[in-house]
């Protein structure tokens, strides 16, 4: 049997039509369908093999015959971006240099910024070693 890809994809995770219960049924078609075949699972990180393999056990009381994959960063943005040519990816360690740059140049004067300036301010003096901790 050749391999089958199944794309689930939602705007909400948890509910009657959100990713969660979209993939349980897509599973359990799955399960009852091909009792011996294994089936991959490709999910985004660590954590959320943890938490599938644990929603997977209570809801179908045995866990077996499943593989989540992690695929790095990369790959995925490699996929993503071969079927959605005109997207731009955000590169997180130049935007913690913007921010970084941006807080130690500007005074932010707003009264949503009150709790922020009480953070990287000590004794009126900016404190770089709170922005540099808040901008990663």
């Amino acid at each position: 049997m050749s391999p089958v890809l199944n794309l689930i994809q939602s705007t909400e995770i948890e509910g009657r039509n959100g990713l969660l219960e979209s993939f349980l049924q897509q599973l359990q078609q799955s399960i009852y369908q091909q009792v011996f075949t294994s089936i991959q699972v490709i999910v985004p990180n660590h954590a959320y093999v943890n938490y599938l393999k644990n929603i997977v056990a209570k809801r179908f009381a045995v866990y077996a015959n499943i593989d989540f994959v992690v695929l790095p960063g990369p790959v995925l943005q490699n996929l993503f971006s071969d079927n959605n040519p005109n997207t731009q990816f955000i590169d997180f360690n130049l935007a913690r240099f913007v921010i970084y740059d941006y807080l130690c140049k500007h005074t932010i004067d707003s009264s949503d910024a009150l709790e922020l300036n009480q953070y990287i301010y000590t004794n009126g003096k900016l404190d770089i070693n709170k922005i540099f901790a808040l901008s990663t």
